[in-house]
């Protein structure tokens, strides 16, 4: 049973904290200007704020930002995460400021 709730507990786009390998590149850091990412359902580059991207797609931004050596944009990606209490955004702090 707890295996179980543990499966469903888990994020479908988790990324193991021990995983080195840098995330393929996309549109938002080979494409868009500072303080925007790629936003898949506009086709266009966008703030954050203001993008359709959900929590899970602006961690994989920030962390594909992060390897591409663009840390302000990462930390600004991680802005606009609502809880900026949660544990994934701590981390996520810690990850760019290593």
């Amino acid at each position: 049973m707890s295996a179980m709730l543990f499966l469903l507990a888990t994020p479908v786009l988790a990324v193991d904290p021990e995983d080195e390998t840098p995330p393929p590149q996309t549109n938002t850091s080979t494409v868009c200007k500072e303080g925007q990412v790629w936003d898949p359902k506009a086709k266009k580059c966008m703030s954050p704020r203001q993008s359709s991207l959900d929590d899970a797609q602006k961690f994989m931004a920030a962390r594909e930002l992060a390897y591409a050596g663009q840390l302000d944009r990462a930390l600004a990606v991680l802005m606009s995460v609502p809880d900026q209490d949660s544990a994934r955004v701590l981390t996520y702090r810690g990850f760019i400021a290593r």
